[in-house]
């Protein structure tokens, strides 16, 4: 279940903290009684108060219910674009997969080897690589973003968290990822904390990228999130706001191995905060 928690940090007054698969619920739930009635005005007029293109082309709740449950293809399909790029561009991520290693003792042994007279290389053995990395990785990403940015601005912050995890993931790493937005109101702060993916979670495509990438999910679902402040986060107000700190993401995910992304509006940032990484591992 969806939890609202007091001071979890110093900084944070309180943080709203759900599934993937609890925010679909979301409409259905009560909020705070300072924003009860922007959650009406939000349930019934959302979609004539905000343009479509701001909405990244949704035109109902309906639509938007939809993505967030069966996915967004055409999200996907571009991420998938974008992984094939930086794939020719960048070194692989290190692996921490078992590999299989030949010895003169071990945990099965080769007839075939043996028979051949392999004595010293019939034993077989899955090893891991011997360098040390941890084996479950945070990706800590902000969600959405300020109400000047364009639908596709909003859909590179989430493409480099997105595309990173498909990496990691393909090298053997277990990923999370959390999706942020912090709200203020007169020295007040409330987050909304979304848990895109647990570690054991197989990475599905199409689900993160309507989380994370489609304008209109975080300007729906998220604006409803945000809405669980014990504030007035103001009339039609929901576009304001900022990243999670560092610091404050660290205590949250209990001290696991993150990857914290900044703000990211363009393609070429995207790729860039993915090669920073890439290349940081790459040279451990």
């Amino acid at each position: 279940m969806p939890r609202l928690d007091h001071k979890p940090v110093p900084r944070i007054d309180t943080i709203y903290s759900l599934s993937l698969s609890e925010l679909i619920e979301e409409p259905r739930r009560d909020c705070p009684e300072p924003n009860r009635t922007i959650r009406r005005k939000m349930l019934s007029s959302a979609f004539r108060h905000y343009t479509s293109e701001w909405m990244g082309g949704m035109h109902s709740w309906k639509e938007a219910t939809a993505i967030l449950r069966n996915g967004w293809p055409e999200g996907a399909e571009r991420l998938r674009a974008l992984a094939g790029k930086l794939s020719t561009q960048l070194p692989q991520a290190k692996s921490i997969r078992r590999k299989v290693t030949w010895a003169e003792d071990g945990d099965e042994i080769c007839r075939d080897r043996l028979q051949a007279g392999q004595i010293e290389q019939c034993w077989r053995t899955m090893r891991r690589s011997p360098f040390v990395a941890p084996q479950t990785v945070a990706i800590e990403t902000p969600w959405g973003g300020h109400f000047r940015q364009t639908a596709d601005e909003l859909f590179w912050q989430g493409a480099a968290a997105a595309v990173l995890t498909d990496i990691l993931e393909e090298a053997g790493y277990r990923v999370e990822i959390y999706a942020n937005r912090v709200s203020e109101e007169r020295g007040r702060r409330h987050c909304t904390r979304l848990k895109v993916k647990e570690a054991d979670m197989p990475m599905r495509l199409d689900g993160v990228a309507a989380a994370l990438c489609h304008a209109g999910i975080f300007r729906t679902f998220g604006f409803l999130c945000i809405e669980q402040a014990e504030f007035d986060v103001d009339d039609w107000g929901h576009g304001h706001g900022s990243e999670l700190s560092r610091q404050d993401a660290e205590v949250l995910n209990g001290g696991i191995e993150s990857v914290h992304m900044g703000t990211i509006s363009t393609q070429s940032q995207a790729i860039a905060v993915v090669r920073q990484f890439i290349e940081k591992g790459d040279r451990q």
